[in-house]
């Protein structure tokens, strides 16, 4: 038997088999347990849930409140009159209701009625003398008040300032969680098929251990019979050696793109998995260049964010022009009250009578002189819209390059991938000629050795080509924001 048939029946024997208890996991299902279990992507969608919560309480200012009161007062008074010292002693019972609304345009309205019963007795103390009213009076009042902002409050855009602002941070926080959800599925992708990649050359890593170990075993024997050289020993511990070492690193390097992975889609450390995709195969044609720019410059979610902060940012600037204006706030009230004694419902049908009618009307201006603070935050809002354009605009040109060239890598992969895939033709058809030579008598056991390990680092190069295309092909995705 030859000894390179040794090699493989050697190899053969120890490949060891995959454990039967690992998970077995496909490229798609990843991505699902990824968007399930990722830690980063749950907490951008909590970030989104607390938006909403803090857009629901900015429009809380706009609900309608409803206020009841009820409350009991006591006052005993002394004062002096021609029949000398009297003591007064009041009794008030009071209930009130009312609704008040702030509207987006600018108006305040408040609805209230109020109830009350009192009675007053009186006491002469020089004489002993207690006067008592014979009937509680009754005093019901309906009041209706508006004030309207006319000047700095009338547009709508600027009353709804603080719901606006909770609409931006929630639009701000699906933006977030949209490219947590691009880097999350990128990152899983590229921790999937680095672990593939991995796991590969920890195969080739121990293929060329055995190889060494082969060597080592027939130079041993070579060496005894006396025919090779006593250095030649030397050299083949050695190679076993670095052999050893790299399949070493290998394992590591496996083991940490496992853990990378599980961390990834959520799952707990410790367990093993089971690849079951495979690398998909070049594209037949190139990617279209223009069509790739052009749909990360509709879709890449980094810039729609900085679109949305942009429009914001405009938004605020005119905001900003307009609180320039004083403040001027007209107020008018108007109210229908009734007084009566000894019975209630009397008092309340005059107070629905207009027989006893109020009302004001009035105006409140408020003008800062130097209107510096107002001016100041123009200032401020208008730089940080221009900043937001630069920032818009740079990012444009630097996603345009970024998937140039990343388009251009993906080109390059294929190419790679075509010239390696040649390359490990070329060292597999070097390795078949150099067995059918050591088989004529006319090539040493070292060079069809050597030939193995050529064919070996051509599968390795080959391996590294098609990843390095799986990464281009995830990374071009991403910029586009279609992973």
């Amino acid at each position: 038997m030859t000894l390179p048939s040794v090699i493989l029946l050697v190899l053969s024997a120890s490949t060891p088999a995959a454990a039967q208890d690992a998970m077995p996991l496909a490229y798609d299902d990843c991505l699902k347990r990824a968007l399930e279990g990722n830690i980063a992507f749950q907490r951008a969608g909590l970030d989104v849930s607390s938006a909403d919560g803090a857009l629901l309480a900015a429009k809380a200012s706009f609900d309608p409140m409803l206020t009841a009161g009820a409350s009991t007062f006591s006052r005993t008074g002394e004062s002096f009159s021609q029949f000398g010292e009297v003591l007064e002693n009041t009794q008030r019972q009071n209930w009130n209701l009312g609704v008040s609304q702030y509207l987006p345009t600018g108006t305040t309205v408040n609805l209230s009625w109020d109830w009350s019963r009192f009675q007053t007795n009186y006491t002469l103390v020089d004489n002993d003398i207690e006067i008592e009213s014979e009937e509680p009076f009754f005093q019901p009042n309906l009041n209706l008040s508006l004030s309207q902002e006319i000047l700095q409050g009338f547009r709508m855009a600027n009353n709804l300032g603080g719901v606006r602002r909770a609409e931006r941070a929630r639009d701000a926080a699906e933006a977030r969680l949209l490219v947590q959800r691009q880097q999350t599925l990128e990152d899983v992708a590229r921790a999937y098929w680095n672990l593939y990649h991995q796991r590969d050359l920890v195969d080739i890593a121990q293929w060329s251990v055995d190889t060494a170990k082969e060597e080592q075993r027939v130079v041993a024997a070579r060496v005894v019979e006396g025919t090779l050289a006593a250095s030649e020993q030397a050299r083949v511990d050695a190679l076993v050696v670095q052999a050893e070492s790299a399949l070493v690193d290998a394992r590591i390097a496996e083991a940490t793109a496992r853990d990378l992975l599980l961390v990834a889609i959520g799952s707990p450390l410790g367990g093993d998995v089971a690849l079951t995709s495979e690398p998909a195969d070049p594209l037949p044609v190139s990617v279209d260049v223009e069509g790739a720019v052009a749909a990360a410059m509709d879709r890449n979610p980094e810039l729609q964010a900085l679109r949305l902060m942009e429009d914001n940012s405009a938004l605020d600037v005119v905001m900003a022009k307009h609180n320039l204006l004083p403040q001027l706030t007209a107020n008018a009230t108007y109210g229908q009250n009734g007084f009566e004694e000894g019975d209630g419902g009397a008092a309340v049908s005059e107070a629905f009578s207009n027989k006893l009618p109020t009302w004001t009307l009035g105006a409140t201006l408020t003008l800062p002189l130097l209107n510096r603070a107002d001016r100041g935050s123009l200032q401020s809002v208008e730089a940080s819209a221009a900043q937001m354009r630069l920032d818009r605009v740079a990012w444009e040109r630097s996603l345009d390059q970024q998937v140039r060239a990343q388009v251009a890598q993906i080109d390059a992969s294929r190419a790679q991938i075509s010239l390696r895939q040649a390359n490990l033709r070329l060292a597999e058809e070097t390795l078949a000629a150099q067995k059918a030579l050591q088989d004529a008598g006319r090539v040493i056991e070292r060079d069809v050795l050597d030939a193995m390990r050529e064919v070996e680092n051509a599968k390795v190069l080959l391996l590294r080509a098609r990843a390095d295309y799986q990464v281009a092909i995830l990374s071009l995705e991403r910029l586009k924001g279609t992973l």
